[in-house]
């Protein structure tokens, strides 16, 4: 079965880092890229895969940009999961240059 994960590689705090789509299918794919979505590290757990709980939010990141950058992760990770769908249909397998889709 086909797993999604995202993850933060940067440790700097205070600066914007990308976050990472992983995407593990089977010892043979295992594919990373990185996605135009950006977040502060110490803001970001690599082990739950979202934000901390205690995030002190100013004018900088608000609550309403956690929640739209948490959509914006689920709304990417359900369309990975169909176009995977889709693409094993055909027999095809996954590569990078599907996943930068």
């Amino acid at each position: 079965m086909a797993a999604i994960k995202f993850i933060v590689k940067s440790k700097e705090k205070g600066r914007l880092a990308t976050v990472y789509l992983r995407f593990v299918d089977s010892k043979a794919t295992d594919l990373m890229v990185s996605i135009p979505v950006k977040v502060y590290p110490e803001y970001w757990s690599n082990k739950t895969e979202s934000f901390k709980q205690r995030i002190l939010f100013d004018e900088v990141f608000t609550e309403q940009e956690k929640v739209n950058v948490e959509t914006e992760l689920r709304d990417l990770k359900n369309f990975v999961f169909n176009q995977f769908n889709d693409l094993c249909r055909t027999g095809a397998t996954p590569s990078k240059e599907w996943l930068k889709m």
